[in-house]
C-alpha cells in the first residue's frame, strides 16, 4: 500500500472514531471513576479538555504525520471517548505494525494544555498547511482538526477536499480550512 492510500485509511479511520466517541456514554469501572475524580480535581476551572492522536509515516523520501486535535467540554467526556476508541486505537496500531511505511501511532492523554496552532486551528484560523476542521453539530464545543504536516500544498489540498467528501455521521460537520 502507497503512503497516500495508508493516508486515506488512517484519515478516515481517525474521522470514524471520532464520531463514534462523540457520543456520550456512561462510565462504568471504578479504576475509571478514580481517575477521572482526580482529573475533575486537577480541572476545576471547567477548561476545555484536549487529546491528540498522531500517525507518522515515511515514504517517498520524507516523514508525513497526520496529527488529530480534539477538544472535549470537560475532563469526563475526554476520558469517555479515550475509553471508547482504546479498542480502536490498538487496531490501528497494529494495522500501522503491519504497513512498513508506517512508524508510530500515539494517542495522548487527555490534558488541558494545547499548543496555541491547534488552538487557532480550532477557531477555525488559517494555517501554514490545509487542514480538516470537524464539528459535533448536537453539541458544537466539541470539535477538531486533522492537519497532515509534511505534504506540499497541492497534497494538502487534495486530502482536505478529499475527507470532506467521506461519508461520517450526519452529525460531524468538517469542513477545509
Amino acid at each position: 500500500m502507497n503512503v497516500n492510500h495508508l493516508l486515506v485509511a488512517l484519515v478516515a479511520a481517525l474521522v470514524f472514531i471520532v464520531g463514534g466517541t462523540w457520543l456520550y456514554t456512561s462510565i462504568s469501572n471504578e479504576q475509571h471513576r478514580a481517575k477521572l475524580a482526580a482529573a475533575h480535581a486537577a480541572m476545576q476551572d471547567h477548561s476545555p479538555v484536549y487529546t491528540t492522536v498522531q500517525i507518522k509515516m515515511q515514504g517517498q523520501g520524507r516523514e508525513i504525520t497526520l496529527k488529530g486535535v480534539f477538544e472535549s467540554v470537560d475532563a469526563e467526556h475526554c476520558f469517555n471517548e479515550q475509553q471508547k476508541s482504546s479498542s480502536l486505537m490498538g487496531n490501528y496500531q497494529q494495522r500501522c505494525n503491519s504497513e512498513l511505511s508506517c512508524q508510530s501511532v500515539k494517542l495522548s492523554s487527555c490534558s488541558t494544555f494545547v499548543e496555541a496552532n491547534y488552538k487557532d486551528m480550532l477557531n477555525k484560523k488559517p494555517a501554514p498547511t490545509r487542514y480538516v476542521h470537524l464539528q459535533n453539530a448536537q453539541n458544537p464545543k466539541e470539535r477538531g482538526v486533522l492537519v497532515f504536516w509534511g505534504l506540499n500544498s497541492s497534497e494538502a489540498d487534495d486530502f482536505c477536499t478529499h475527507m470532506t467528501k467521506q461519508r461520517v455521521p450526519e452529525y460531524i460537520e468538517m469542513a477545509c480550512i
